[in-house]
């Protein structure tokens, strides 16, 4: 609704126009509009129509009604030059233009209102005035001011005199001759504004680079009749060139209206206001298009799949959920209060159907019936099944996450803007429309939602299988207590109700061992009685069993014990037994010497499988257990056949046709025992439940069937083979011939390195890496490739299929390949630079293989290398332009300045200012290797032609890590000249640690006896004040440069 009520404008500042009442003010909205009048001006009646029964300020009572999501401001400042016996402000423009930052940034401090996207209206002055305003914000770091100009939207400017005026000439003037009878005039308001002027000049320049950096949208206005000036001559105060900036993208109309009036409208129909307000509603249309992208980039469709894929609860089953004689679940929906605000807890035995009642509870309507009561209230159901057999969005928190607040969101469109800061930060980093979200946004943007929701809002989240999550579980539970804490405290209008379900295991029975509960298997009897009286009567074509048949029923429910997989398995055989034919006492016997517990159920099914299957059986269950994403079953089978080819002296192996999708599906069967089954709905091939790929992990080596294979001679030496290997090698050695795995074929390789320790076969291997055509689609090889066609080789030095393999072998970090590649019959010899060149790569590198089960301790690939009498001294140009490294040179005598590198130099500088354990351990390991750290840094900015040398060690005391200083000192570094701090005056490293007031720095000094700081005062280093700054801008990173962090100056005096 559209508040219309009277308020008064503040002369000075921000004045909120809409919307008026506080509460309002907290809803979600898309955009920011601030007025900004001009010379003269005034924030209300700039922009107000003079009517006989008063005045229509349409900010605030019109253009609401076209654009209501917005928030409306009118900013105002002292823009008079000067009046009769009385003094005017003395401020520039340019102070001007930084009272309106901070009054916005004081309006934005907060992160849910930091990066709502900004649109300015200004007249005349207030055009220039917000010009320079983003562009000081632009060329500002360190500070709140910094984040206004990349939140503007656009700007549309009427009336702006961008070439200045003649009227602001004889404006001037007319104060010069009226000075006497003025206190003092602010003419510096007036010259500003003068065609010609220094100022319009160094403010238009600068603004034409804001536009182009932050991609701002233009609309100029500029105005269609002369002003009437004291009743004797007319003046066109803009003219049409002075009124447009130029730009290519900017767009120009007209207002039929003085300069004066152009602002003032005298209702919706008014042809300034329809032209004004309707580019103000397009640019807001496109804002409410990026909030689509938004939503659109927490989409993941894999998060929510495990949720399809669950099968649904056999025909009247789990009805009694809903009976609160037997279970408390409907109590806990109805309540509102005491047992409604805590988690209800579905614990159960693994198997034994949690996750299919879990989805009969969200997808029954009766659920949302006792959730609404008799008010009929509305909720929003989200929720999230993990699933450890499937990718890392569907069994992690960061996927959890993710999908629920998609869910959400995709439920109440309103809640978008909300999440809309937190969604601008992400793509702003990663310059993409689809940014990837991490964890800590996503809590912060859900904490978000709940705390400034603007009505009371009702959620019910439903979490499976939370003993699946691939992670802390202490982490997990303590998220979930936190949202109910959050949904009861009483400054929150959010009423959440979340359900769970997961085995018994203690943290779940710790945490929520009193919250209202039940356990599933103890509830289930009759749900399995009639699902297998079911399955038999239909297998048997009776609609009424026998005596035989009953007691065969009971024996089944008896032994399930509440466990429905246990069920699906022994009646999968039974009924196979029935259609062959096998009489009633026979099958009585048979699931009378079926196991009870679910291992041992599988491993009995698991020595069952034919001997001649055990190969492709070892492949399958290594390959579905080591797949970084769900394969589909044609996948599958290609990498079962590239990984295993039959002998000719066994007819067993010869394989049919891949391309029938009913014979791939029985050769799964058979090749699994039933323990693997492809969803129906995706085609991914997965155990058919989490306790299968548990058993087979637990297993180990042995999977009931590897000593007793029953194969040829032939046979039984090629299995030993495939035996020796896992699930990373067997998809590793498929990824040329199977694209959808082609992503992640780095990352194979560096867990198959990690993992395969029984594999003799480093030649395959070898090979493997040789080709580049392997990895050619995998994720990060173009930042390797960078590096093989920058390796530093003679001709007859070493081959490109070498340098190729041992690019791969240490980006990739392949420790164990490393080390046994010196073994290999055809090993070439690896020159001196070479060695550099690959210690270079291991120490500052691209990370290609950033995955929680990668090992990536890449010191160890740096004493492998060691072991190949690679050495970490010499000193290599790095495969980068020549350009990324105009910013600083290295000091070496024996090569050109800022062309060849020490790796220990590149990986300090690198990690400058926060080195991991990894990256000391790096650092020690070049050190042994016979790494040089005595080198000279020149320090020269790109607007500062003077040349500074520093000291490695003196430039990590300036800017650096306590941890770098310690190191460098710790290990040798020349500590005879304390002054090589990078000033000409010889400060030295005492004073440069005490002007950081870094604590750490000066102890580390003082116990190294690098003396106490200089007692005179303040020091001058003023020969330094910006070139120390751009030292490391152009230091190597995985996309070529690293930026460099600015120190504010209360951080770093200089």
């Amino acid at each position: 609704m559209i508040c219309c009520k009277p308020m008064m404008v503040s002369r000075i500042g921000l004045t909120r126009l809409y919307p008026i009442d506080d509460e309002d003010f907290l809803t979600a909205h898309t955009v920011d509009i601030v007025f900004v009048h001009g010379l003269f001006g005034h924030p209300e009646k700039t922009w107000s129509f003079k009517k006989d029964e008063g005045s229509l300020f349409w900010p605030q009572t019109l253009l609401p009604k076209v654009i209501p999501e917005a928030h409306i401001f009118s900013w105002g400042y002292d823009a008079d030059v000067g009046g009769i016996f009385s003094s005017a402000g003395q401020s520039t423009i340019h102070e001007h233009a930084g009272s309106l930052l901070s009054d916005l940034a004081d309006l934005r401090y907060t992160p849910d209102r930091r990066y709502i996207p900004l649109i300015f209206v200004v007249h005349s002055l207030g055009g220039i005035v917000v010009k320079d305003a983003l562009n000081q914000s632009s060329s500002t770091e360190g500070t709140r001011l910094k984040d206004i100009a990349p939140a503007t939207h656009g700007v549309v400017f009427l009336g702006t005199p961008h070439r200045g005026s003649t009227s602001a000439s004889m404006g001037k003037m007319a104060f010069h001759i009226t000075e006497v009878f003025t206190q003092r005039p602010n003419l510096k308001l007036l010259r500003g504004l003068e065609k010609h002027s220094d100022i319009l000049d160094r403010v238009g320049d600068s603004f034409y680079q804001t536009i182009m950096k932050h991609n701002l949208s233009v609309y100029s206005f500029r105005e269609a009749r002369e002003t009437r000036r004291y009743k004797v001559f007319s003046i066109m105060v803009v003219e049409s060139d002075s009124a447009k900036i130029g730009y290519a993208k900017e767009e120009c109309g007209i207002i039929p209206s003085d300069h004066r009036n152009m602002t003032k409208y005298s209702g919706p129909e008014d042809i300034g206001f329809k032209r004004v307000s309707a580019q103000l509603r397009r640019w807001n249309e496109d804002i409410k298009a990026v909030f689509a992208d938004c939503l659109e980039s927490l989409n993941s469709v894999e998060a929510r799949s495990r949720l399809e894929e669950v099968d649904r609860a056999h025909p009247a089953t789990f009805g009694w959920l809903f009976d609160a004689q037997q279970v408390p679940f409907l109590e806990w929906l109805q309540a509102s209060d005491g047992l409604g605000r805590r988690p209800f807890w579905i614990q159960g035995k693994p198997g034994s159907g949690k996750s299919t009642l879990m989805k009969f509870a969200i997808r029954n309507p009766r659920t949302l019936k006792a959730l609404a009561g008799p008010r009929a209230e509305k909720w929003t159901f989200s929720g999230y099944f993990f699933h450890d057999r499937g990718s890392q969005a569907q069994k992690t928190i960061l996927g959890m996450l993710q999908e629920l607040l998609h869910s959400i969101l995709r439920q109440n469109i309103s809640l978008v803007p909300f999440v809309i800061p937190f969604y601008y930060l992400l793509r702003d980093e990663q310059r993409t429309r689809r940014p990837r979200w991490h964890s800590a946004i996503l809590g912060d943007a859900i904490g978000a939602v709940l705390r400034k929701l603007p009505a009371r809002r009702n959620l019910c989240l439903f979490l499976d299988a939370l003993d699946e999550h691939a992670g802390g579980n202490e982490e997990l539970v303590s998220l979930i207590w936190n949202w109910i804490a959050a949904a009861n405290d009483n400054s929150t209008t959010v009423h959440i109700k979340i359900c769970l379900a997961s085995r018994p295991w203690d943290i779940f029975k710790k945490t929520f061992g009193q919250c209202p509960q039940f356990a599933i298997h103890e509830h289930t009897r009759g749900d399995i009685e009639m699902y297998t009286t079911q399955r038999i009567r239909k297998a048997m074509y009776t609609s009424e069993p026998s005596p035989a048949e009953a007691e065969l029923i009971k024996q089944v429910v008896r032994d399930a014990s509440g466990v429905f997989i246990w069920v699906r398995l022994v009646l999968d055989r039974i009924v196979q037994e029935i259609i062959d034919g096998t009489p009633f006492p026979t099958l009585q016997h048979l699931v009378s010497q079926l196991p009870s517990e679910l291992g041992e159920l599988y491993r009995w099914t698991v020595q069952r499988i034919r001997s001649g299957y055990h190969a492709e059986t070892w492949i399958m269950f290594q390959t579905i257990l080591c797949a970084l994403r769900p394969l589909l079953l044609e996948d599958l089978i290609m990498i079962v056949e590239l990984n295993f080819e039959p002998t000719q002296k066994d007819p067993l192996y010869v394989f049919g046709d891949r391309s029938s999708k009913e014979n791939q599906l029985r050769r799964l069967n058979s090749r699994s025992g039933g323990l693997l089954e492809a969803l129906p709905r995706s085609g991914h091939v997965q155990f058919i439940h989490q306790t299968v790929k548990d058993t087979i992990t637990q297993s180990g080596v042995d999977l009931g069937f590897a000593l007793n294979l029953g194969f040829t001679h032939d046979t039984s030496m090629l299995f030993t083979r495939i035996y020796a290997r896992n699930g990373y090698e067997f998809i590793l050695r498929a990824v040329k011939d199977v694209p959808r795995v082609r992503s992640d074929a780095l990352i194979y390789a560096k867990l198959a390195d990690q993992s395969a320790a029984n594999d003799p076969d480093c030649i395959g291997t070898w090979n493997l890496l040789k080709d580049e055509f392997t990895f050619s689609d995998s994720s990060g090889w173009d930042q390797l490739y960078r590096w093989v066609q920058g390796a530093p080789v003679s001709d007859v030095a070493i081959s490109r299929a070498a340098i190729i393999a041992y690019v791969i072998a240490t980006g990739a970090n392949l420790t164990r390949f490393t080390e046994d590649s010196q073994t290999l019959s055809h090993h070439e010899e690896i020159t001196l630079e070479f060695g550099s060149y690959l210690m270079a790569l291991a120490a500052i590198g691209p990370e290609v293989v950033a995955h929680p089960l990668c090992d990536n301790q890449r010191s160890k690939v740096i004493e492998a290398l060691r072991g190949l009498g690679c050495h970490g001294g010499f000193e290599i140009k790095m495969p980068y332009e020549q350009s990324e490294f105009d910013a600083f040179s290295l000091d070496c005598p024996a090569h050109p300045a800022n062309k060849r590198w020490n790796p220990l130099t590149g990986l300090i500088l690198k990690h400058l200012f926060r080195p991991s354990k990894d990256h000391l351990n790096i650092a020690k390991a070049l050190v042994r290797n016979g790494a040089e750290f005595e080198v000279s840094l020149l320090i020269k900015d790109k607007d500062n032609p003077t040349v500074v040398p520093v000291s490695l060690c003196g430039y990590c005391v300036r800017y650096g890590n306590v941890d770098w200083v310690h190191f460098l000192l710790a290990h040798g570094a020349t500590q005879t000249s304390t002054r090589d701090c990078g000033s000409e005056s010889g400060y030295s490293l005492a004073d440069c640690a005490s002007l950081r007031r870094d604590c750490g720095i000066i102890q580390v000094l003082k116990d190294y006896g690098l003396g106490e700081s200089e007692p005179d005062g303040i020091l001058d280093l003023s020969p330094v004040k910006t070139g120390i700054l751009t030292v490391s801008e152009a230091l190597l990173s995985t996309s070529g440069c690293y930026p460099v962090r600015r120190f504010p100056p209360a951080e770093v005096p200089w």
